[in-house]
């Protein structure tokens, strides 16, 4: 018999196959043969020695270019040619594109034929014009453009192709990274049929384009980041934080001789004129230096030493000229054990101001002089932010700010000169002015006021809630990877201070009012360091959260995730990929559109999108608890799909069709398990799909990424651990007499049974408290009570949780109280303990309803597609995994729930948290104890005792025991140092204010 080859060839009868790997004769009499195995073709009496080297020689080219080069028939010598055993994934064309990428156009002949490989390539439109560039692409080492127009051959013709072997990639950016290119042309087909040729020649042009933009954007955000030198860091921040010790002092006591003494501390009395002014002035100073050095970095690394400096030139000498020559001098001056960098960022831009201002070279020596400090620049600017954060939070104590808004000269002489940055301009900046009192109008509101064209915002109060369009606005100075907010033209890129208030006075008169502008005490100088932080590490801007005082951003964000239906801009297969995907799922494709934009934007746009997504899985019991575990024999973790968001997931960086409705319905119907499996860095390796066999599951198909093949280790192991699986599990055979004939009796249905009962205790339980739906639906911003907010917060992940959460309480859309109150009042489970104690013993799963856990049975899952019972499931999984997002901020000491807590205190909240955090150990965070070690009585008005069977203590046990270390380990610890709670609760009034004020707004 004849060997099977790869892609329905047949070897001839005389000839032999030998695997690669083993060189293990191939028996064409297997019925099992290894799917897909590399072989070696030769003469059937070939000797042992010849088979070795042809080996050799194949083994040596799988391992410079995968195992499925061996299927594009190369020679190896001696009369041998490599070939893949029938079942191999893709088809011709990818082996011999991986071939040419190994082989190169100088062994090019070792395929065979010219005209035989361009048809592998491109089929009939193999043309002579098609050929000649094909090989002008092999020469020049374009991979990625033949790559493309290999795919594109099916939807393209001769001329269009010509043109496709002709593009260029950017340099060091690869449009086609990977995938298999019959993959990319299958997706291709599905995407582009609907056009014409012109069209599609139009579309993937732009893709190209757009794809190649997004990878050299990238590329220098990556390269940027690589730029700076944050070893430093900590190092940095104690000679900045001993300078500034130093300064504070001399300037509380005086420069002596001799050391203050005790007695000199005890009789300072810190004041905003006689202290706390100069601190937050030389503060200004080093937030504005070390912006600009930011800027620096940036601009530097976009357009080279020369232009960069060029750009920023105005910037650099007015920053360095908040510093005097004394300043500068001590900052630079170095202090034995701490780093040889000077204690002052504005040093660093000084000495390159003084490099411009006297005239020298600016050569390569210049050029090494500026690397050399802007590779510092990150480290400064982190450094400084933490200390300007640690300043005006909780070192200047409140009740010594002015009670009207304060300026600075540095920030006078800044705005005068430089003016504003265009992604942050003044007439948006909401942020309560840091004063004693907070005025009711900010700088957003002033400037609205004094605008003949302006209108005032409709947030009045200083706790509203900005408009997120506010808070995070698009910059309109081009894409993440244009220079920042550089200033090449100054009158492009800055709005002046001084004509604005010029403005506003002509505009007002005699009743013109001097706080109108801008002033330091806004604070919209501290969110202009965020930016440049934020930007030097890729994003656009940083996401400034408005506190009470003071704004809150992060410095290093998270890359936000992309939504999985969106077609990825990575490279062209997962683009292409995620484009098919949509149209798998139901999308129609927009009859008309310019750009690739335009037509991923119309395939978003369909609602049969997103019906498609909302399918619950069936999977068996006996697989499901293998969900999270490790696969037996290798490192890798099992995940398996239980709805079709996960499949969308998958898909979205797999670029494969797992997503597809043929999937689905087979997963829904418990046919086929969907599953991947995950690396140590949470990576997916490879998608498999199980298909149920009595009385198991076989692995049906099992690929890597774009449908590559899987590793063979992998796949081994994985279907081998398949074996053990069983379909259902066995019931036990119990000896029983034969019971009775009995009458048949219709089984009872259980939905039917259930549903009425069910829907009339949750309607009861949504009437005893119905502000719940809105508290909830107010964390994700909405307004309105909408149900339909309550599906994207169950699919949010912990974190987007936990930034909804502190978003909401920052701004006032719901307060600490509120937000506990409706997540701890759990409607399902109240409705669940309403019911007959019978029918809960009858139906002893329906408690699963108020677990978050995928429901364990059918009848469950069929109970809750009910409207009513529907929105009651999803609303118990938003609060029990709100309820942990604050439960969590408020162990950790999030800053966001200690002003939540301060602003509006409440027993409820108070109590069940200061239980959890004195019984918790290993608190990375200050606490004072508000009661004496051993006593019950805890301190404060009204008086309170622990051991009060109905006293507040006693009733929030049990909740503070849920996500403490127990009951037990309280006691112990009350014993030992009394009841503790974090300092940052006791800043507003002590523990005193703070337990009388949440007794005062109790009902």
């Amino acid at each position: 018999m004849a060997v099977r080859l790869a892609w329905g060839v047949i070897a001839d009868r005389d000839r032999g196959a030998w695997l690669a790997e083993t060189g293990e004769r191939v028996d064409a009499r297997d019925l099992e043969p290894t799917a897909g195995a590399a072989v070696v073709l030769g003469d059937r009496d070939s000797s042992g020695d010849s088979v070795a080297s042809a080996r050799k020689v194949l083994t040596d080219l799988i391992a410079a270019g995968g195992v499925v080069v061996a299927g594009a028939g190369i020679d190896l010598g001696a009369g041998f040619v490599s070939a893949r055993l029938a079942g191999a994934t893709g088809d011709r064309r990818d082996a011999v594109l991986a071939g040419l990428r190994v082989l190169g156009m100088n062994d090019a002949e070792r395929l065979g034929e010219r005209t035989a490989t361009l048809v592998a390539l491109f089929g009939v439109t193999a043309t002579k014009p098609v050929g000649a560039a094909a090989e002008r692409a092999i020469a020049e080492q374009r991979w990625a453009a033949l790559t493309l127009a290999s795919a594109a051959a099916d939807v393209l013709g001769p001329e269009q192709l010509v043109r496709v072997l002709g593009w260029e990639a950017p340099e060091g950016t690869d449009p086609i990274p990977s995938g298999a290119p019959s993959t990319l042309a299958a997706n291709m087909r599905r995407v582009l049929e609907s056009y014409s040729r012109p069209k599609r020649l139009e579309l993937l042009a732009d893709l190209w384009q757009q794809v190649g933009e997004r990878q050299i954007a990238v590329r220098k955000r990556k390269q940027l980041i690589e730029s700076q030198d944050l070893t430093i860091h900590d190092e940095l921040w104690r000679r900045i934080q001993q300078y500034g010790d130093e300064r504070t002092v001399e300037q509380a006591i005086g420069r002596h001789s001799q050391e203050p003494t005790m007695m000199d501390a005890l009789r300072f009395l810190p004041t905003w004129d006689r202290l706390w002014k100069h601190c937050a002035e030389r503060m200004i100073q080093d937030v504005i230096a070390a912006t600009v050095l930011l800027r620096t970095a940036q601009a530097v690394h976009e357009h080279g030493v020369i232009d960069g400096i060029a750009a920023m030139r105005d910037q650099i000498g007015t920053a360095a000229a908040l510093f005097t020559k004394a300043e500068i001098k001590r900052a630079q001056r170095h202090t034995p054990g701490l780093i040889h960098l000077p204690a002052r960022p504005g040093c660093q831009l000084h000495e390159i101001d003084s490099w411009l201002r006297h005239g020298q070279p600016m050569n390569a020596a210049f050029e090494r002089f500026v690397h050399a400090r802007v590779r510092n620049a990150l480290a400064y600017g982190l450094v400084i932010d933490d200390l300007c954060h640690n300043l005006f939070c909780s070192i200047i104590p409140a009740d010594t700010l002015p009670g009207d808004g304060w300026d600075s000269e540095s920030l006078q002489a800044w705005r005068n000169a430089v003016g504003y940055s265009v992604i942050r301009p003044p007439a948006e900046w909401r942020q309560n002015p840091y004063v004693r009192e907070p005025p009711a109008l900010n700088l957003a509101h002033r400037l609205a006021e004094n605008s003949d064209e302006g209108e005032r915002p409709e947030a009045d109060q200083p706790g509203d809630a900005p408009e997120p369009a506010d808070v995070v606005r698009r910059a309109a100075a081009g894409q993440p990877g244009n220079a920042p907010e550089l200033v090449a033209r100054r009158a492009e890129t800055t709005v002046r201070l001084r004509g604005q208030q010029d403005d506003a006075a002509e505009r007002a008169g005699a009743d013109e009012r001097p706080e109108v502008g801008e002033r330091a005490s806004d604070l919209l100088w501290y969110a202009e360091l965020g930016d440049a932080i934020v930007r030097v590490r890729g994003f656009e801007q940083a996401d400034v959260r408005h506190g009470y005082r003071v704004p809150h951003f992060e410095t290093n964000p998270t890359e936000p995730q992309p939504d999985p239906l969106t077609p990825r801009m990575d490279s062209i297969p997962l683009a292409v990929a995620g484009a098919a995907q949509l149209l798998s799922l139901g999308a129609n494709s927009p009859a008309r559109c310019r750009d690739w934009g335009q037509l991923r934007a119309g395939l978003m746009t369909s609602g049969a999108v997103a019906a498609a997504l909302n399918s619950e899985f069936e999977v068996a019991e006996p697989v499901l608890v293998h969900d999270g575990t490790v696969l037996p024999g290798t490192s890798v973790r099992i995940q398996i799909a239980r709805n079709a968001s996960r499949l969308a997931e998958w898909a979205d960086y797999m670029g494969n069709c797992i997503a597809g409705p043929w999937y689905q319905d087979q997963a829904v119907r418990g046919e086929s398990i969907l599953l991947a499996l995950l690396d140590e860095g949470d990576t997916i390796v490879v998608n498999a799909e199980l298909r149920a066999i009595s009385p198991g599951w076989l692995v049906d198909e099992i690929h890597g990424r774009f449908n590559t093949d899987a590793d063979a280790t992998l796949e081994k192991a994985l279907r081998h651990w398949v074996l053990d699986l069983r379909a259902v599990e066995p019931d036990t055979d119990i000896a029983v007499a034969e019971p009775p004939a009995r009458v048949r009796r219709a089984k009872p249905n259980a939905v039917r049974e259930l549903g009425p009962v069910l829907r009339e205790a949750v309607q009861a339980a949504f009437e005893s408290a119905p502000g719940t739906l809105r508290v909830l639906t107010a964390v994700a911003g909405t307004a309105d009570a909408d149900p339909k907010v309550l599906t994207a917060l169950r699919r949010s992940t912990s974190s987007r949780l936990e930034q909804l959460c502190g978003e909401a309480l920052d701004t006032n859309r719901v307060t600490l109280p509120e937000l506990w109150a409706a997540v701890e009042n759990r409607r399902l489970a109240t409705a669940l303990k309403a019911l007959d104690p019978a029918l809960l013993a009858r139906y002893s799963r329906l408690q699963a309803l108020a677990v978050d856990a995928p429901l364990p049975s059918k009848v469950l899952r069929e109970l809750v597609k009910a409207p009513e019972l529907a929105m009651a499931r999803s609303m118990e999984l938003v609060s029990l995994r709100l309820r942990a997002v604050v439960a969590h901020m408020a162990m950790t000491d999030d800053p966001v729930f200690a002003r939540a807590l301060t602003r509006r205190p409440s027993p409820e909240v108070i109590c069940p948290f200061a239980i959890a955090i004195t019984a918790a150990g290993n608190r990375p965070y200050p606490v004072s104890a508000i009661s004496e070690p051993g006593a019950v009585s805890v301190y404060g008005f009204p008086a309170t005792s622990l051991a009060d069977p109905v006293g507040p203590w006693e009733q929030h046990l049990p909740a503070a025991a849920e996500f403490g270390d127990g009951i037990e380990r309280f006691w112990q610890q009350t014993t030992e140092s009394g009841v503790l709670v974090p300092d940052s609760w006791l800043r507003a009034g002590g523990w005193q204010g703070i337990w009388g004020r949440a007794w005062s707004h109790t009902d």
